[in-house]
C-alpha cells in the first residue's frame, strides 16, 4: 500500500491519460492524491480514477517567462 501511494505521489503535476468508465480516454493534470481508500485515486479534473486506468504519462512542463524589458526597445 505505501509503495502505491509513492507511485501514486509521482504523478502529481504530470499529465494523464487515464481510461474512463462511461466513454473515451480522458487526459488531464494530475491536480490531487486522494488516499482516503485502500488505493490511492489520482484526482484529475473533478474525477478520480486508480493508478491500473493510467494508459499514458508527459512530463510536466515548466514554462519561464521571459526577463523583464525583453523584447522591448
Amino acid at each position: 500500500a505505501d509503495q502505491m501511494r509513492v507511485a501514486a505521489n509521482s504523478y502529481l503535476g504530470h499529465r494523464v491519460t487515464v481510461t474512463s468508465d462511461d466513454g473515451p480516454p480522458v487526459t488531464g493534470d494530475v491536480s490531487a492524491i486522494d488516499a482516503s481508500g485502500d488505493e490511492p485515486l489520482l484526482v484529475v479534473g473533478d474525477a478520480t480514477y486508480p493508478l491500473s486506468a493510467v494508459l499514458r504519462v508527459e512530463p510536466r512542463v515548466v514554462t519561464v517567462p521571459p526577463p523583464a524589458g525583453a523584447g522591448a526597445k
